[in-house]
This record gives structure tokens, C-alpha cells and sequence, in this order.
């Protein structure tokens, strides 16, 4: 998967990491409790490390260290975009063909999960 961050995002996520000491980013598709697997959110989880795993492959196009649940790549296309709009304080995660979300969640995650 590809995930393209814009300059404003990287610079907000750049400042929200260092502001909860954190060093990487999960995107998860997060469907607890919404009473079906295909009913669910994209989040971008902040956390302390990121390091590929067999449930978790890492994305390529940006600078950032992002992975991803290979469980959820099923929910999302192959090159995916990051941006944020300063005048909502929100990041949107888009593809060239639909929005994902456009009030998308950083959330800080003390553990890795």
C-alpha cells in the first residue's frame, strides 16, 4: 500500500508525535462495536514504535513510518493520500477516487497493540 502524506499533514502529524512522544503511525479500520465488519472508521493511531509483523506491513510513499493491518487493506485501494485542512483541524484520508474519511482521528495509543 501507498500512502502519500501532503505537507500540511506531515507537518501537523510531525507535531502531534513529537507533543505525545511518539515515533510512528498505525492506519486501522476500526469496526468495534459497530455491529458489522464492513461498518466501520479509518484511524490514524500514534505510536511509540512501528515495526512490521506478520498482522502488520508498513506503507510505502512517505517519509513517515506508517503500517497498516494487512486484515484492513481489504477495506481500503492500493495508494491512498493524507492531508489536512487547518481551517477544521481535521486530516482527511482520500484516494483519487472517494473520501475515507474527512474527519479523520489521530489518536495516541500508549502501547502497541
Amino acid at each position: 500500500m501507498e500512502i502519500t502524506v501532503t505537507a500540511n499533514a506531515q507537518n501537523e502529524i510531525t507535531a502531534q508525535l513529537a507533543k505525545n512522544d511518539m515515533h510512528a503511525l498505525k492506519l486501522v479500520y476500526d469496526n468495534e462495536g459497530c455491529g458489522c465488519a464492513v461498518n466501520g472508521v479509518a484511524q490514524l493511531w500514534m505510536v511509540p514504535a512501528a515495526a512490521e509483523s506478520e498482522a502488520w506491513s508498513e506503507a510505502t510513499g512517505s517519509d513517515l513510518h506508517i503500517l497498516y493491518a494487512r486484515k484492513d487493506e481489504i477495506y481500503f485501494e492500493d495508494r491512498l493520500i493524507i492531508d489536512y485542512k487547518a481551517s477544521g483541524r481535521s486530516f482527511i484520508l482520500k484516494s483519487s477516487n472517494q473520501i475515507y474519511n474527512n474527519n479523520l482521528n489521530l489518536i495516541a495509543k500508549g502501547a502497541l497493540q
